[in-house]
């Protein structure tokens, strides 16, 4: 991704609710999608802190590949032979991030692209990508984006 990509994504960030047509923000995103359409076979992702470290990307890529089981730090520690204290010491050395917040960005950073994506509706993106409860997620996803999930799938499919 571009630095000016990024920046427009930070700038659009504080914008809530349902974006209109014949507004300039309507206009912004629809070039953001169109430079985002040009780019076929690129991933457009935010990105999620990473390591080298060949032990942890196994349980990163796990994680990734695993979103809707109950992923637990428990479960996790034991799948890969650590203990729950080893565990989190990894994440925090590896990646500066605890295990719960990565697995929360993961969840979220999935949910954005479904509700980009594809016309699943909230709560079946919500299960897909690991939460059993909806008004957790809704609420999650507010506070990482400042916008609701319902109101973010409007606006991408509003600029399709």
């Amino acid at each position: 991704m571009s630095n000016l990509m990024y920046e427009m994504l930070i700038y659009a960030r504080q914008w809530k609710g349902i974006i209109l047509p014949d507004t300039w923000v309507y206009e912004f995103l629809s070039t953001m999608k169109h430079y985002i359409m040009q780019h076929p076979g690129k991933s457009f992702s935010i990105q999620l802190p990473t390591t080298e470290e060949p032990k942890m990307l196994l349980i990163t890529e796990y994680m990734q590949k695993n979103l809707g089981e109950a992923l637990t730090l428990n479960g996790i520690a034991e799948l890969f032979g650590y203990s729950v204290r080893t565990l989190t010491r990894l994440f925090k050395s590896h990646l500066d991030i605890s295990f719960l917040q990565y697995l929360k960005m993961v969840r979220m950073i999935k949910a954005m692209e479904l509700l980009m994506s594809t016309d699943k509706n909230v709560s079946e993106i919500a299960f897909d990508v690991g939460y059993s409860n909806i008004a957790a997620f809704s609420n999650t996803f507010q506070q990482l984006f400042n916008v609701r999930p319902s109101d973010f799938q409007i606006s991408m499919h509003n600029i399709k």
